[in-house]
């Protein structure tokens, strides 16, 4: 199919004067497969990692490159908000003070985790409607450590602007699931 392809490829450049060899194709083709293989697993162990899916990082990829961040970034920001739970439904006075100072809730009605995902999200809808300043920066700090930078950008347009940008990755067909990462 790739050969295929390539031939007319071959012949679409060759009208315009453009010539390519079928190995330079194959080769270009090659490298194409090979990167999306190698980014593929890189979300699956990313998700692995952060007790996340892969459709999440995917979806969010381009929101971070944009903040400026990188996908490894933003990941460990996760993580750090992921210990800030746990710390929180532990019994840490200060993390369960700075959920409430959010309004966001780190538990389920029934005592359980939330996901993490949703905790972002919500947290990201808090911090765009306070006031930038030193509280809000500590804030920020106190919960995702020096992540807090990119996590900033990323948060300033809220649940909405974070939800935007992952439906627009979507559309584009740069979200990968599960199965993708698995294959």
């Amino acid at each position: 199919k790739i050969k295929s392809s390539a031939g007319m490829a071959m012949k679409a450049l060759g009208a315009i004067g453009i010539g390519l060899s079928i190995g330079a194709i194959g080769a270009y083709f090659t490298n194409l497969v090979k990167s999306s293989i190698e980014a593929a697993d890189r979300l699956g162990e990313l998700a692995k990692a952060t007790g996340t899916n892969v459709e999440f990082l995917s979806a969010m990829q381009g929101a971070v490159k944009t903040a400026g961040g990188d996908l490894e970034g933003f990941a460990k920001g996760i993580n750090k908000l992921q210990q800030f739970m746990v710390a929180a439904a532990e019994g840490a006075e200060k993390n369960v003070n700075a959920f409430q100072k959010l309004g966001v809730s780190f538990q389920n009605t029934d005592g359980t985790m939330r996901k993490t995902e949703d905790t972002f999200l919500d947290m990201a809808q808090a911090f765009s409607e306070i006031a930038d300043g030193p509280a809000k920066t500590a804030l920020g700090v106190e919960i995702f450590s020096k992540q807090w930078q990119v996590m900033a950008v990323l948060v300033a347009n809220g649940k909405d602007g974070l939800k935007e940008a992952m439906e627009t990755a979507r559309a584009l067909g740069l979200v990968l699931d599960q199965e993708a990462a698995d294959a």
